[in-house]
């Protein structure tokens, strides 16, 4: 299983974003993602973090949002 996700500095914006937060709204494994260097911007943060608070069964520990022009 996918337990460590990093995406960094890979373009992703808020349209990633979009994409992303429907696994992550979802995963039940994932410990550690990492999204820093990117340009998610607040509204692609904003996408991430509903997701994020949507999964009740989320088992994350280790979020990295640096440099995303937040």
């Amino acid at each position: 299983p996918l337990t460590h996700l990093a995406l960094d500095d890979c373009g992703l914006g808020p349209q990633g974003a979009q994409a992303l937060a429907r696994f992550v709204a979802k995963d039940t494994r994932l410990l550690s993602l990492s999204l820093a260097l990117n340009s998610l911007r607040d509204g692609g943060a904003a996408i991430i973090a509903r997701a994020l608070t949507t999964n009740d069964k989320l088992a994350l520990t280790s979020l990295s949002l640096g440099t995303n022009y937040i």
